[in-house]
C-alpha cells in the first residue's frame, strides 16, 4: 500500500510545488552545462585563464583544489537525490512539523555544504601575473551571482515548501481568515527584512552592486608631491605609496569582462581620476570593446571604482585627458579586419558632447606606432597628441626598404646616425571648435627628433611640452626635456643604462614622475624616480622599486 494519500489536500499540493520547483533547478543545474555543451551553435561560456605550465603555486594547493573538486561533483550529483527524499517526506508526514523541518534542513545543510566546497576550491585556485585571460582573474576564483543563486535556490524553494505545508487548514469561524493581515506582518517582517538584506549582502559580494564611492581626497608627501599615484600593472590598476613603499595595492575590475585596465588619468579635483577598462577581444586589437569609469582614491591611497562615464567605445582605448572644465577626451584604435596586430583607424574623441576626429593607421609613440598618443589638453579648446603625418610615413617606409638591403653594420651605422628615419612622430594640436572630423587637420607643436621616437605632455602651468626621446634600436640612453616656445630644449632626465616606460608631471607641473625597467645597479627590476623640474641639476630620486613593470602612470 502506497504511502501516499489517493488525495492529496489543497494544501500539500502547494508545498509540493515547490518542493518540485527545488527538484527542477538542482537537475537543470546538474544535466544543464552537459546539454548546452552538445546542442549546435553553441558557444563555450564564461571565461578563464591560460599560461604556460611552470611553477605558478603550492603544490598541495592544487592537490587540495582538485580533491575539493571531486567531493562537490558527488555532493551535486547528491543534491537531486536529498530534494526528492524531502518532497517524499513532506507528500508523506507533511502534518507533522518534525517531518517539515528535517525535511528542509537536510537540502540546508546538502546547499551548505555544495557552497562551501565550490568556494574552497575557487580560493585555493591560482593565476600567475601575465596570464592570458578571458575574464577577470579575480571573477575567475570567485562565485558569480549566477553561481549564488544556483546554488542556494534549492534551500530557497525547500524553506517555502516547508512553510507552505505547516499552513494546514484550521478549524474557523465561516468568513474568519486563519491567517489575518495583521497576524502575518507579525510574523513575518523579520524574515521578510532578513531576506532583503542577505539579497543586498549578496549582490555587493558578488560585484553586482556596487556601493558609492566616498569623497575624493589626496595625501602629500613631507616634500609637497602626491603620496600615491595610480599605475598600470599588467593589465591591472593599483595604488603605489610613494612614502612608505610596500607592495601596489590592487583595485578589483569593474565588471568580469571588461577588466583590462588600459589608460588612467587625473579628474579635476585631487583623488578623482579616470580609468578605462577593455574586454579581452583576441588577445590583439581585435574584438575589443571599451568603457571608462572614475576612480576615487581617499587620503589613505584607498581606491574605488565608481560609475560609468558615457557609453561603450568600440576597440582599445589608448589616452584619457580631462580639461580643467571636466571635458573627456579619449583616443582610441580599432583593428584591421584580418589583421589584429594591425591598426586600421585612430580615433580622438569627446565623450560629451559626443565628436571624433579620426585618421587612418596608428598614430601612437613606441615602434609600429601602437603606443598611446600623450593625449593631453593645451587649453579649454585644444587637444595635443602624437600623430605621423602621412609624408614622415611614407619616409619611413622608404627608410625600412633601404635598410632591408643594407648588411648588418649598414644597418646599425645608419640607426645610430638617424640616417633615412625621416622624422619620427610628430606632436599636433587639434582646435576642437573647427568643423571636420580629420584628425591630421592640426597644427604642429613639436616635431621629435629623427632616429627616434617618444611622446610630448603638457607641463601644467605653462606652454612648455615634456619630450621623451628613445632611439630606433637602443634599450637604454633614453632622456627627457622641456620644450618651450622659441627657446632651446632643456635637458632634464637621462635614462643611462635603464629603459623608459612612461612618464607623467604632477598636478602643479614641478615634478616629473619616470617609469624605468632594467633597474641600474639598485637590485630592482623596475623603479619610479622623481624630477624636481625647477631646480636645476636636480638629480633623480628613486622614490618606488618593484619587480613589476608599470606601463602607465596617474599622479
Amino acid at each position: 500500500m502506497s504511502a501516499l494519500p489517493s488525495a492529496a489536500p489543497a494544501w500539500r499540493s502547494r508545498a509540493l510545488a515547490w518542493w518540485w520547483a527545488a527538484f527542477a533547478v538542482v537537475a537543470v543545474r546538474l544535466a544543464g552545462p552537459r546539454l548546452l555543451a552538445v546542442l549546435p551553435g553553441r558557444q563555450a561560456g564564461g571565461g578563464g585563464c591560460a599560461w604556460f605550465a611552470g611553477e605558478t603555486a603550492e603544490p598541495w594547493k592544487w592537490e587540495l583544489s582538485g580533491l575539493l573538486s571531486e567531493v562537490q561533483a558527488w555532493v551535486a550529483m547528491g543534491l537531486p537525490v536529498v530534494v526528492a527524499l524531502g518532497a517524499w517526506l513532506v507528500a508523506a508526514r507533511g502534518e507533522r512539523g518534525w517531518a517539515r523541518i528535517w525535511a528542509a534542513l537536510a537540502v540546508v545543510g546538502a546547499v551548505a555544504v555544495d557552497y562551501a566546497l565550490l568556494v574552497g576550491q575557487l580560493r585555493l585556485g591560482w593565476t600567475p601575473e601575465g596570464a592570458d585571460c578571458t575574464a577577470a582573474p579575480d571573477a575567475v576564483h570567485a562565485v558569480s551571482a549566477g553561481q549564488l543563486g544556483w546554488t542556494f535556490a534549492p534551500a530557497v524553494l525547500a524553506l517555502a515548501g516547508a512553510w507552505e505545508a505547516g499552513r494546514a487548514p484550521r478549524e474557523h469561524s465561516p468568513g474568519v481568515s486563519p491567517w489575518p493581515a495583521s497576524r502575518w506582518s507579525a510574523s513575518w517582517w523579520p524574515v521578510s527584512t532578513a531576506a532583503v538584506l542577505g539579497v543586498v549582502a549578496v549582490l555587493v559580494a558578488a560585484g553586482t552592486l556596487r556601493l558609492p564611492p566616498g569623497e575624493p581626497e589626496q595625501s602629500l608627501a613631507p616634500d609637497g608631491t602626491p603620496r600615491h599615484t595610480l599605475a598600470i600593472i599588467g593589465d591591472r590598476l593599483a595604488v603605489l605609496d610613494l612614502v612608505e613603499g610596500g607592495g601596489p595595492r590592487m583595485l578589483a575590475a569593474p565588471d568580469p569582462a571588461f577588466f583590462q585596465y588600459t589608460a588612467i588619468t587625473r579628474d579635476t579635483r585631487p583623488g578623482g581620476y579616470l580609468a578605462a577598462v577593455s574586454t579581452a577581444g583576441d588577445g590583439a586589437f581585435g574584438g575589443r570593446s571599451s568603457r571608462l569609469y572614475r576612480i576615487v582614491m581617499d587620503g589613505d591611497g584607498g581606491a574605488a571604482v565608481g560609475e560609468q562615464v558615457g557609453g561603450d567605445l568600440a576597440g582599445m582605448v589608448l589616452d584619457l585627458a580631462v580639461s580643467p572644465r571636466g571635458e573627456i577626451a579619449y583616443s582610441r584604435v580599432v583593428a584591421v579586419p584580418g589583421d589584429t596586430l594591425s591598426v586600421a583607424t585612430t580615433f580622438v574623441g569627446l565623450v560629451a558632447p559626443r565628436r571624433e576626429w579620426s585618421a587612418t593607421g596608428a598614430h601612437g609613440a613606441g615602434r609600429a606606432h601602437t603606443g598611446p598618443l600623450g593625449l593631453h589638453w593645451r587649453d579649454a579648446g585644444t587637444l595635443a597628441f602624437h600623430a605621423v603625418p602621412p609624408q614622415d610615413r611614407a619616409t619611413q617606409n622608404r627608410a625600412a626598404q633601404d635598410r632591408a638591403t643594407q648588411d648588418g653594420a649598414a644597418q646599425e651605422q645608419a640607426a645610430q646616425a638617424g640616417v633615412g628615419r625621416g622624422g619620427a612622430g610628430r606632436v599636433l594640436a587639434l582646435d576642437v571648435t573647427r568643423p571636420g572630423s580629420d584628425l591630421l587637420a592640426a597644427r604642429e607643436l613639436h616635431a621629435l627628433a629623427a632616429g627616434g621616437d617618444g611622446l610630448g605632455l603638457g607641463v601644467p602651468g605653462s606652454a612648455a611640452l615634456a619630450v621623451s626621446w628613445a632611439g630606433d634600436h637602443t634599450w637604454h640612453d633614453h632622456r627627457i626635456a622641456i620644450v618651450e616656445p622659441g627657446a632651446r630644449e632643456r635637458p632634464v632626465f637621462a635614462s643611462g643604462g635603464a629603459t623608459l616606460q612612461t612618464f607623467t608631471l604632477d598636478r602643479s607641473g614641478r615634478h616629473l614622475l619616470v617609469s624605468l625597467a632594467g633597474a641600474r645597479a639598485r637590485g630592482a627590476s623596475y623603479e619610479l624616480v622623481r624630477i624636481d623640474l625647477r631646480t636645476a641639476g636636480s638629480a633623480a630620486r628613486v622614490v618606488w622599486q618593484s619587480e613589476h613593470s608599470m606601463s602607465t602612470l596617474a599622479w
